[in-house]
């Protein structure tokens, strides 16, 4: 018999659809490395998403033409472009394009943290958030923690700042999430750099700098650059850490020309540069860098970083013997520290609630993909986690041999008609649980629907051990259920069992299952109670 080409060939939408994923995904670095090019090549995305109908595709373009928006500081057409993605959800099904949306309300919480309004940004934050995790989105999830510890870095929470990070870092490695662990490890850099352990900000630099999967994403990349710079000097390594400071400005000067925004990459640039040439004795040059960076605290509403600033430039002033000005600093310094306190304390109360609102979440989140993921009355795998934890096990273990096998009891309907539906879920239940006895902790089991059940097995060296497998099953299916006094005698039924052997890769679970599907039905017309075997060939026929 031919193949058949519905096997391997998935639809021209599909492939359409596919291309746009992965291009979207491709695009993620540019946000950061070329935001300008990022707008265009974002646009056309999105008319491609509107051609396929894909809403949920057309909500991540939007997302990241309004990311690369927001990198270049055009927030008021970042938030309108955020806005549109928020449209698309539809009355009565709140998941709808959740995953574009949740992404949005983090946008706005970017936008919101930005222009210094807190109290916006951690409302959006916990509400993307929680919409992350009621649809199952992770990377959302992991987005959402992220900024999460940039919250509390903003309240100068170091300690649990990186207490969010470095939990983060394993996780969003694991994820193959580059963008997303490029970011975290240039935090953890910067954290442990400004908590003065030095040696260690030092070795996770140079671990950051020899990673190529990071380098397209040249702001992560030079704030790991200046914050190795500024540990570098602390240990006493002036000469190289001046050098790699001269590398940051130029690049840094060059990303200005192009466009390229990064206010507090350049704030810190400045203030790094004012603190060496106070430490060199420079006090005019420092004088000259610190209030440029100052300058900037202030017009981008970072109160922390113009309290730090003010408190320098007093030091400063004050070598210079300008004790009038050095005094100036310190009374504005006092007066936004009182401010800092009464708003840190405000905005801790609301990060522990929304952390113990996110945690609540986690758990109910982990209660749902459970429930999702298997069958209610048996607790075995439902057909759509069996097929992604079955593509899972097939992928462990490459150029072996497995087997797929498809149940179907003999005689259930009757039983059901006889005895009731609560004496057939009785026996289902209690099937379940001799199924799991027969097989190892390595094997998938799962109801599909009905009376219906599948195994897969893997590794397995030949056909005739999957044929013996599927043999022992149906003994086993064979002894009487006891329904205690849901019938007035056992049950006695039977199973017509489908088997189909293939080296690993072969076919996909869903092939898998079709091909064992039509074994069983020739199962069924050889008088039932038995188990036919399809040794499936490397082109994917269907058993003759």
């Amino acid at each position: 018999m031919s193949p058949d080409p519905a096997l391997f060939s998935p639809p021209p939408t599909e492939l359409r659809r596919t291309s746009l994923e992965q291009r979207l995904q491709a695009l993620e670095p540019d946000l950061v490395g070329d935001p300008v090019g990022a707008v265009d090549t974002a646009r056309a995305l999105e008319e491609e998403a509107r051609d396929l109908g894909a809403l949920e595709l057309l909500g991540a373009a939007q997302c990241l033409r309004a990311g690369a928006l927001f990198y270049q500081t055009r927030y008021a057409e970042a938030r309108e472009v955020y806005a549109q993605v928020l449209q698309l959800g539809q009355p009565g099904d709140p998941l709808h394009c959740a995953s574009a949306r949740a992404r949005a309300l983090g946008g706005l919480a970017g936008i919101y943290a930005a222009l210094g309004e807190n109290t916006e940004s951690l409302t959006h934050y916990a509400e993307s958030a929680s919409l992350a995790q009621r649809c199952g989105d992770m990377g959302g999830w992991r987005r959402a923690m992220t900024n999460l510890g940039l919250m509390h870095l903003r309240f100068r929470d170091h300690s649990e700042a990186l207490r969010i990070f470095e939990e983060l870092a394993p996780v969003t490695r694991a994820a193959g999430a580059a963008a997303h662990a490029s970011n975290v490890q240039a935090h953890l850099v910067m954290i442990y750099s400004d908590l003065g352990h030095h040696e260690h900000a030092t070795h996770l630099a140079a671990a950051y700098l020899a990673e190529p999967e990071f380098r397209p994403f040249t702001l992560h990349l030079l704030s790991v650059q200046l914050f190795l710079a500024r540990s570098r000097f602390a240990l006493g390594d002036v000469g190289p850490a001046r050098d790699l400071l001269g590398e940051v400005r130029a690049r840094s000067d060059e990303g200005a020309r192009r466009g390229q925004p990064a206010h507090e990459l350049r704030l810190r640039l400045r203030q790094t540069e004012g603190e060496f040439a106070w430490q060199g004795g420079d006090l005019a040059g420092a004088e000259r860098a610190l209030t440029e960076a100052l300058a900037q605290a202030q017009a981008h509403r970072l109160e922390a970083e113009e309290s730090e600033l003010h408190a320098q430039l007093a030091g400063v002033l004050e070598a210079r013997g300008d004790l009038r000005a050095a005094n100036r600093h310190l009374r504005r310094q006092v007066d936004l520290e009182r401010d800092l306190h009464r708003t840190s304390t405000e905005h801790r109360v609301r990060l522990s609630q929304m952390q113990a609102q996110l945690s609540a979440l986690e758990r109910e989140m982990a209660h749902a993909r459970y429930q999702a993921d298997h069958d209610a009355l048996t607790g075995l795998l439902g057909r759509a986690a069996f097929q992604r934890e079955g593509e899972r096990r097939l992928r462990a273990y490459p150029g072996e041999h497995g087997a797929l096998l498809f149940l179907d009891l003999d005689g259930f309907k009757a039983l059901n008609d006889r005895d009731g539906h609560a004496a057939g879920d009785h026996l289902l239940e209690q099937l379940a649980g001799r199924l799991r006895a027969q097989l190892g902790p390595e094997d998938l089991v799962a109801r599909l629907a009905g009376d219906e059940f599948t195994v897969l097995l893997t590794p397995l060296p030949s056909p005739s051990d999957a044929l013996a497998a599927a043999h022992r099953l149906r003994l086993t299916i064979r002894e009487p259920f006891d329904l205690a006094a849901l019938a007035a005698r056992p049950a006695l039924v039977t199973s017509s069992i489908g088997v189909v052997w293939a080296r690993n890769g072969t076919l996909t679970v869903p092939q898998l299952l079709r091909q064992a599907d039509r074994a069983m039905y020739g199962a069924k017309t050889r008088g039932k109670d038995t188990a036919v075997l399809h040794v499936a060939q490397a082109s994917g026929e269907a058993p003759s």
